[in-house]
């Protein structure tokens, strides 16, 4: 197999060398040959089939690294993206633009997605009988009673998953 057209990149594969705490990228190459029979073959960054009901893409092909991903997700529960920004640039020297900014949320978001609908479809069937007994009862009558129902249920669902009784 003979390479016609040289790996994109050639010479700058490593990641820059940068100290703990500094950002840096990679460049990784992607070789494009063609065989002696005339077919083309070109290595790409791999690929998610998509889902329904999303328009975020997986990709092997991140801007951002998982580190700086966690960061912009953590920072997004309390700021802006624009505030985002604004922390990236003054405290890490890095320019993003704000649609970066949100793709490294809906990518993230994306990720967890399943985990996330897993573990609330389990608490909204442990608590479903609470919710009907509360019903029944019609609630209680003060903060106090409602905040120690909340603890008492803590308890015996606690109890219940690690097989103890309350």
């Amino acid at each position: 197999m003979r390479s016609l057209s040289p790996p994109v990149g050639a010479g700058r594969d490593k990641a820059d060398a940068k100290q703990p705490g500094q950002a840096g990228n990679a460049l990784h190459a992607y070789v494009e040959s063609q065989c002696g029979c005339g077919h083309w073959t070109r290595a790409e960054p791999g690929r998610c089939a998509g889902e329904e009901g999303w328009t975020v893409e997986f990709t092997e092909w991140h801007l951002v690294g998982p580190g700086l991903v966690s960061l912009i997700c953590a920072m997004n529960l309390c700021c802006s993206r624009a505030r985002i920004r604004e922390f990236l640039h003054d405290w890490l020297q890095l320019d993003l633009f704000t649609a970066t900014v949100s793709q490294c949320i809906h990518e993230a978001g994306r990720a967890v997605e399943p985990v996330v609908r897993d573990e609330i479809e389990e608490a909204e069937r442990a608590l479903r009988h609470w919710v009907i007994a509360r019903r029944i009862d019609y609630g209680t009558r003060t903060e106090q009673g409602s905040r120690a129902f909340a603890l008492t249920i803590g308890v015996i669902e606690t109890c219940r998953k690690r097989g103890a009784s309350p």
